[in-house]
């Protein structure tokens, strides 16, 4: 799901008073928005005016932090997935996503896929895992518990978050 996320920079003085601010995958281009915003903001209230993110749009995380929804935002361009998915990553683990890691590698690192079921990537994960196993059992197969062993996966390497869809993002720990 594409997202065209925008941020509102209002006066701290005057919530308000202010403009909304597309968030570009380029942070320089972002931050230039900002800067007229700020410039119109100092015009009207004076020069120390100080400024802050005021309210979100299209943004689906908790945070209303800029430095972490520019960093979801310029990671989910970078890799070409949905701002939705590195989101959930980044709520998940509790980076905070200034503190310089690549935010791009750690959640490629982790990302598993969107899938229709927790049971629908347990299923593949074990298939594509211990094929030959799978196979060498032959019609035993068929008695593989599969509700059991995909509590097990998620209870031990892997981790999943609601996507948009009603799907499920899956992550490894």
């Amino acid at each position: 799901m594409n997202r065209t996320v925008r941020v509102f920079i209002g006066a701290v003085s005057i919530p308000t008073l202010g403009d909304w601010v597309e968030v570009d995958p380029y942070p320089d281009t972002t931050n230039e928005a900002i800067a007229k915003v700020a410039e119109s903001i100092a015009a009207r209230v004076g020069v120390d005016a100080e400024w802050a993110v005021m309210d979100t749009d299209d943004y689906p995380g908790r945070s209303s932090s800029l430095s972490t929804i520019q960093a979801v935002v310029t990671a989910a361009a970078e890799i070409g997935t949905d701002v939705d998915a590195v989101v959930a990553y980044v709520e998940w683990s509790g980076d905070e996503t200034d503190n310089g890691y690549d935010l791009a590698a750690n959640f490629q690192d982790a990302y598993r896929g969107t899938w229709d079921s927790e049971k629908e990537y347990a299923v593949d994960f074990a298939e594509s895992t211990a094929s030959e196993q799978i196979d060498a059992a032959g019609s035993f197969a068929h008695y593989i518990d599969w509700d059991a062993y995909t509590r097990d996966v998620f209870i031990d390497g892997a981790w999943s978050a609601p996507a948009p869809s009603g799907r499920v993002y899956v992550f490894s720990n």
